[in-house]
C-alpha cells in the first residue's frame, strides 16, 4: 500500500493554504494584502549570507506599506544542509518573529542525503514548537 502522505504535491498544499486563508465573505476583505515567497536561498546562505538578510530588511520594512501577511520560505533554504547554514539562516529568519507570520517548507537541499532523507537539522533549527506559540 502506498502512503498517502508521500503523494501530498506542492500544488496541494498552496490549494489547501489558499482555501482556508480565503475570507468567509466580501465583507472580511478590507485592503489588498501581499504574500511573500521566498525561493531557494541556499546559495545566499551558503555564500552570501546578507543577501538573504537584505531581502528579509526589504521585508520587514514593508510589512505595513505592503500589507503583509505571510511569508512562505518555498524550501532549499541551504545548500549543504550543514549546521553553519542552518544556524545563520534561523538568525536570519528570527528577526520575522512576533512581526508577520512566515513558514518554510524542506527542499531538497534541507535534508540529509542519506536514504530516507532525514530533517534532523531542519528540525532542530526550525521546531514544530517554535511555530505552535505564533500567532
Amino acid at each position: 500500500m502506498k502512503n498517502p502522505v508521500r503523494h501530498i504535491t506542492f500544488r496541494n498544499i498552496i490549494f489547501l493554504f489558499l482555501f482556508f486563508s480565503l475570507p468567509a465573505s466580501a465583507q472580511d476583505v478590507q485592503k489588498p494584502f501581499t504574500i511573500i515567497l521566498l525561493p531557494d536561498t541556499q546559495d545566499c546562505i551558503a555564500r552570501k549570507s546578507e543577501v538573504f538578510a537584505s531581502q528579509i530588511d526589504w521585508i520587514l520594512n514593508n510589512i505595513a506599506p505592503l500589507n503583509i501577511v505571510q511569508v512562505i520560505h518555498l524550501g532549499d533554504v541551504t545548500d549543504g544542509n550543514s549546521e553553519k547554514e542552518w544556524n545563520a539562516a534561523a538568525n536570519i529568519m528570527s528577526r520575522l518573529d512576533g512581526k508577520v507570520p512566515y513558514s518554510i517548507a524542506a527542499g531538497n537541499h534541507d535534508l540529509d542525503h542519506r536514504s530516507p532523507r532525514d530533517p534532523v537539522l531542519y528540525n532542530r533549527f526550525f521546531p514544530v514548537t517554535d511555530f505552535e506559540k505564533k500567532e
